[in-house]
């Protein structure tokens, strides 16, 4: 499911996402939207031209954020107030090695996102990543468990707020 360069107000509820490649719901410099109540299993990598591995996500967002932008159409262009809540995500396998597939991925421009209440298992890779030039997003009351690398990652350098998550066996 794409939805680049979409809003306001659009909203992705109760699907069921399974043995799909790559970024199962892309939100690419998306926009006031709600991605809720969603199921996605099987996600499985592919190969990405710019890297030699292969990545994947259940949910990816994001969008430029370039310093050239203007303020006034950055918020056009970022991925910026979207609502990612209640969706499970499990059971990712890649197709070939080295591959990371995450179950949550805000990719650079992300900002001022909620990430609340979803269920992530059984991942290779971080399950939940909050990229560089991702700002002020709110990532709370996420469970994360068995995921094959950190629960929880950004970069720490700028202003995310993560609370009142469970971090377990990752």
């Amino acid at each position: 499911v794409m939805l680049d360069a979409a809003g306001p107000g659009n909203m992705i509820e109760g699907n069921t996402l399974t043995n799909n490649f790559g970024y199962n719901l892309r939100c690419w410099g998306c926009f006031e939207n709600t991605i809720r109540n969603n199921t996605i299993t099987k996600v499985r990598a592919k190969d990405v031209v710019w890297s030699k591995k292969y990545f994947a996500a259940g949910i990816w967002f994001g969008g430029e954020d370039k310093k050239e932008t203007p303020v006034a159409e950055r918020y056009r262009t970022a991925g910026t107030k979207n609502i990612i809540e209640g969706n499970s995500i499990s059971n990712s396998a890649g197709e070939s090695q080295p591959h990371e597939i995450y179950g949550i991925w805000c990719d650079v421009g992300g900002t001022d996102n909620i990430v609340r209440k979803n269920v992530i298992h059984n991942t290779n890779g971080v399950g939940v990543l909050i990229e560089s030039r991702c700002d002020r997003n709110i990532i709370r009351e996420n469970i994360v468990y068995n995921s094959g690398d950190a629960g929880f990652s950004t970069p720490g350098f700028r202003v995310n707020m993560a609370n009142d998550n469970v971090w377990e066996y990752n």
